[in-house]
């Protein structure tokens, strides 16, 4: 069977790796996944309590918690992170795509679409 991607990092990082899951998922791509959002899903933003809309929180794991990561938004560079692999951004509605890459050369991308709620 397949765990999912968070689960089995925390797993990892306190009993060891879990075989079938780390098998299976090097065959299929490299080790660098967008944990979220997932790929295709909408996301609905909310707004806050003073009408500003909130931000999105968007979280990779990577093979090792020592890479360095590099994170693209629609094609263009957005920053970099090296411990805590997770970054925030104020997205407008509308289709986007995150590609991430470490300095191994490992990749994921996902694309999704964000909507705000009519109330």
């Amino acid at each position: 069977y397949i765990q999912d991607p968070v689960v089995a990092h925390y797993y990892e990082k306190y009993h060891g790796l879990i075989p079938s899951y780390h098998n299976r998922k090097s065959s299929l791509r490299s080790n660098l996944n967008i944990v979220y959002p997932a790929d295709q899903s909408i996301i609905f933003i909310p707004k806050k309590i003073d009408q500003t809309i909130s931000e999105i929180q968007i979280i990779a794991r990577p093979a090792s918690d020592d890479d360095v990561l590099f994170w693209y938004m629609n094609d263009r560079l957005i920053g970099t992170t090296t411990s805590v692999h997770q970054i925030n951004l104020s997205l407008p509605t509308g289709q986007h795509r995150i590609f991430v890459v470490d300095q191994n050369g490992q990749e994921d991308e996902v694309s999704f679409t964000v909507s705000q709620r009519q109330v």
